[in-house]
């Protein structure tokens, strides 16, 4: 089925929805939702053509699902640099298939259960620093218990000074490739058709890849077989969906 006419949506000029995403993307979403329905069409500053953004949930599993779709144009910008080329995330097709099956074992069954003693330690141990009667957010201490679990776990860091350098470095990355500068800097570039809007997210892994690339004897390594291709990458966050509710 084609669609030759695009769904309404702001009538602000690129500039102004460009800002509107930068700064306040949610809420610059959900806006157009309410007022356009669950289809709508968008304009961006360095895009030829507006996109479309669905928030219907039985059509965007239409869209990632069905083969003749394809898959939105742009979706890796963020996430190569930080999850290789071989990322579960990014592969398409049988390559995605074959690297999920290989990674489905280490998450299942004893190998997980393996993992409880070190979820409960960090967790206590993060609950343990709590100052009674004080309020504070907890949405960056869930953020720290989580990132701490990854790194002994995950990425089996145990040396301490390693593991000082990932929580600092982490962090940023992660902060890097969500920031409204790094959308900007795309834009930018696309716009003008010159510069790497990802130079500093690449400098920013290399650091952090660095501090992970010798695991210790207690992780638990994915060993592919030798003609599954491989990435040297160290995952750190799931992709988002540009359609999304």
């Amino acid at each position: 089925m084609f669609v030759s006419t695009l769904p309404p949506g702001p009538s602000e000029a690129q500039a102004i929805q460009t800002a509107r995403w930068l700064l306040r993307p949610i809420a610059f979403m959900e806006s157009s939702r309410r007022r356009y329905g669950d289809a709508f069409s968008v304009s961006f500053l360095g895009f030829e053509r507006p996109m479309v953004m669905l928030s219907d949930p039985d059509a965007i599993r239409a869209l990632y699902t069905a083969h003749e779709h394809g898959l939105p144009a742009g979706r890796s910008i963020a996430l190569l640099p930080v999850m290789g080329p071989g990322s579960v995330l990014l592969l398409e097709g049988q390559e995605h298939l074959a690297r999920r099956k290989l990674m489905l074992p280490p998450f299942h069954g004893e190998r997980m259960r393996s993992y409880e003693a070190t979820v409960r330690e960090v967790t206590e141990r993060e609950i343990d620093s709590w100052s009674d009667g004080s309020p504070f957010a907890i949405h960056p201490r869930m953020q720290a218990v989580t990132l701490e679990v990854i790194l002994q776990a995950v990425f089996g860091v145990t040396d301490p000074a390693r593991s000082a350098r990932l929580r600092e470095r982490l962090p940023l990355l992660l902060g890097e490739t969500s920031s409204a500068a790094l959308q900007f800097r795309v834009l930018l570039s696309r716009r003008v058709g010159r510069g790497d809007p990802m130079a500093a997210m690449t400098s920013c892994c290399a650091r952090s890849t660095s501090c992970c690339s010798r695991r210790s004897p207690s992780a638990a390594p994915i060993r592919p077989p030798p003609s599954a291709r491989t990435s040297s990458r160290c995952s750190s966050r799931p992709a988002s969906r540009t359609a999304r509710r």
